[in-house]
């Protein structure tokens, strides 16, 4: 990682915006840790999740570092792609929605900019049954929309997981979280 790239992530300059608060514990949302995001990749790729008061919905930043690279000095599409599916899932289960990815599709307007920190968003935008629509955006701190993302998502019957159910209701009420009417009858 090149000095620039390093000073950004270590500055906190993922902080939250006014209006976002912190979410303790991202593995409580979707069972498990951030699936793109570890340690050893750092020099690819930051992300940080907050809860937006106005609404609930999923906000925070995103950095691509030298690692996340495509076309020169910009994001490879593979990896934003990988962002839209794990910060539209992240919102369905804080939202309250357990769920599995079924469709995940993403409109690249402008190439995103390598070292630079941009704001993210993700909400579901509707409910049929047991599918969830979701939506989001990857943006310059300006406003300009670098790429957009919708997800078809389909609900997890918890019935289903056999000995896992109780993990998953446990993990969903430690965030906070409420079960879709649905699943709280069976």
């Amino acid at each position: 990682m090149d000095k620039k790239s390093r000073a950004i992530v270590s500055a906190g300059i993922l902080e939250p915006e006014p209006g976002w608060e912190a979410l303790d514990d991202l593995a409580v949302i979707g069972g498990s840790r951030p699936f793109i995001m570890s340690e050893k990749n750092r020099h690819v790729l930051r992300l940080s999740y907050f809860r937006r008061k106005v609404d609930g919905a999923l906000a925070g930043k995103v950095w691509f570092g030298p690692g996340a690279e495509g076309p020169p000095k910009h994001a490879h599409g593979g990896i934003i792609t990988g962002v839209f599916d794990e910060i539209m899932g992240a919102a369905t289960w804080l939202a309250g929605y357990p769920i599995l990815a079924a469709r995940v599709t993403v409109n690249f307007r402008k190439p995103i900019p390598l070292g630079q920190v941009n704001i993210y968003e993700a909400w579901v935008d509707h409910v049929d049954g047991r599918r969830v629509n979701a939506r989001g955006h990857i943006r310059s701190a300006d406003g300009s929309i670098y790429a957009e993302g919708n997800g078809i998502f389909v609900l997890i019957e918890l019935e289903r997981l056999g000995k896992m159910k109780d993990e998953i209701i446990e993990l969903i009420r430690r965030a906070g979280l409420a079960l879709p009417p649905e699943q709280k009858h069976r």
